[in-house]
């Protein structure tokens, strides 16, 4: 059995470097692979909780449809990163 301590503090923390990438109308593939795999990854997730994630599902597929009409005008720079965070208990 684990046992979690929320109060105590960490005795490491680690951060990576920036890892932020800005793309434009040139990385327009690149963003339709992107907004396909977060609209997946959202409907799997809303499926697994209903009943609230029904109607979820529907705004998804909408959030992404507008996505893509943006990537598909040119009209677009999308922003992109993430920062890794390691923290242990003490």
């Amino acid at each position: 059995m684990i046992h979690a301590n929320r109060r105590a503090k960490p005795r490491a923390a680690g951060r990576t470097p920036d890892s932020t990438r800005s793309f434009g109308p040139g990385g327009a593939e690149l963003a339709h692979a992107l907004v396909d795999g977060w609209e997946a990854a959202a409907v799997v997730h809303l499926r697994e909780a209903p009943p609230a994630g029904a109607a979820g599902v529907d705004r998804v597929h909408a959030w992404a449809e507008r996505r893509r009409a943006t990537i598909s005008s040119n009209r677009f720079d999308r922003i992109v990163g993430h920062l890794d965070l390691l923290v242990l208990p003490a």
